[in-house]
């Protein structure tokens, strides 16, 4: 549990950074994460994001501490954020 509190002030973090460049929330999704890269690169084949993109598997931005505990296989759901037509992971967490 007390890592779980510390993603989560993670997550608050780069949330508040983000709003501060401009990138707003995009959307959320959910999937299985294929790959894991140490350097800040996630690639995770999602479902469906209403209103941004369709089902597709795509490699996506994510800030190093949140990949903490992420594997390949782990089902997730996350929160993107467009950051200058980019997209990036600026939550994510692993489902059930």
């Amino acid at each position: 549990m007390k890592g779980r509190g510390v993603r989560f002030a993670r997550v608050l973090v780069l949330a508040g950074a983000l709003a501060a460049c401009g990138g707003g929330e995009a959307g959320r999704g959910e999937g299985v994460v294929l790959q894991v890269h140490g350097d800040g690169r996630v690639v995770i084949e999602h479902g469906d994001i209403p209103g941004v993109m369709k089902a597709m598997t795509m490699e996506f931005e994510v800030a190093p501490a949140l990949l903490e505990g992420i594997e390949p296989g782990d089902r997730v759901a996350f929160r993107i954020a467009d950051a200058g037509g980019r997209y990036r992971v600026t939550e994510l967490a692993e489902r059930p």
